[in-house]
């Protein structure tokens, strides 16, 4: 579990604070009030991030979960990978076609599952679209 000073210490590493702004923060990429379009040439997508992770970590700890109060469950890049792969797989074999003209809603609370759906989503080009789904709804569903 991070703690908060965990916390204040990895936000200095990725931001600036903009001076006599009273604690405001920009991204440490941010040079000249230009936005960089990418960080890193070769990550260009969020399946590219998946899989650059995955390069820098050595298969490390990829997603973290946990069931109320008990310690987090770990699963690691490659794990993660090929489970999301799966999936996108399986929208194959249902129909869908791989690319940008399939949209894809995931409607579902939070959790390990709706992550590797919208990764799963990703190894096919595919989109997720997002809306706001209103609570009592979602009490419904789970």
């Amino acid at each position: 579990m991070s703690t908060e000073a965990e916390h204040e210490d990895s936000s200095a590493k990725e931001s600036i604070e903009i001076p006599n702004s009273g604690g405001v923060r920009k991204s440490k990429y941010v040079k000249n009030g230009e936005m960089i379009r990418f960080i890193h040439d070769d990550t260009k997508t969020l399946w590219d991030v998946l899989q650059r992770g995955l390069r820098e970590s050595g298969d490390g700890r990829c997603y973290g979960w946990r069931n109320d109060k008990s310690d987090y469950n770990w699963i690691s890049y490659s794990q993660f990978i090929k489970r999301a792969e799966n999936f996108g797989s399986g929208l194959l074999k249902i129909g869908l076609k791989p690319g940008q003209s399939s949209n894809v809603g995931i409607y579902s609370r939070n959790r390990v599952e709706w992550v590797l759906t919208q990764f799963g989503c990703c190894s096919q080009s595919m989109v997720v679209v997002l809306y706001m789904t209103p609570l009592v709804l979602m009490d419904a569903f789970s």
